[in-house]
């Protein structure tokens, strides 16, 4: 996986409202690319189907989402990816495994536009990133404190364009089950 490049695309699942206003005071606190990113779930890593390729791509990815469901995801636990030099905090979404179904099944039909990751897929919100352990634990602590748990319904899927000011925009819209 490479640092997103503007011109870069993705897809994923944006949070809802009510949720991001409870979330955004942590990662505005802990995460550098807090204004970069919108609070997401990343099913597809960028880069993804270009821009121009877009237009083409996107009735076959709504045909395909026609024909799967919205679905519910509760954020109520916490969980991290660590090396020696990085820690990063995230709340672990529960779907029942929708999530990697529905990555499978887009994986399925745009294989071609898909790059290959050297690490498996794992659903999450990021809320923080950390260069030492110490201060990952007190922001572990915190979190884990404050987090009451939540859930939303899923009914749509977003592509992302990652523009020349460094931040990723909401393109477009794929409502799933429609």
């Amino acid at each position: 996986m490479r640092v997103p490049l503007p011109g870069d695309n993705a897809l994923g699942i944006i949070l809802p409202d009510k949720i991001t206003r409870i979330i955004d005071p942590w990662r505005k606190q802990y995460d550098p690319f807090y204004e970069i990113f919108p609070p997401h779930i990343t099913l597809i890593y960028p880069p993804f189907i270009t821009p121009r390729e877009w237009k083409k791509d996107k009735p076959e990815l709504q045909k395909l989402m026609q024909h799967f469901f919205s679905f519910d995801i509760y954020l109520n636990d916490l969980g991290n990816f660590n090396s020696e030099q990085n820690w990063v905090l995230w709340i672990k979404p529960e779907d029942n495994g929708y999530l990697h179904l529905l990555r499978k099944l887009i994986v399925k039909q745009f294989w071609e536009h898909i790059s290959i990751m050297p690490f498996d897929y794992v659903p999450h919100v990021t809320i923080g990133r950390f260069d030492n352990y110490q201060d990952y634990l007190v922001a572990e602590k915190r979190v884990k404190n404050e987090l009451s748990p939540m859930m939303f319904k899923v009914e749509s899927i977003h592509y992302l364009i990652f523009d020349d000011k460094w931040t990723f925009n909401i393109e477009d819209k794929i409502d799933i089950g429609q």
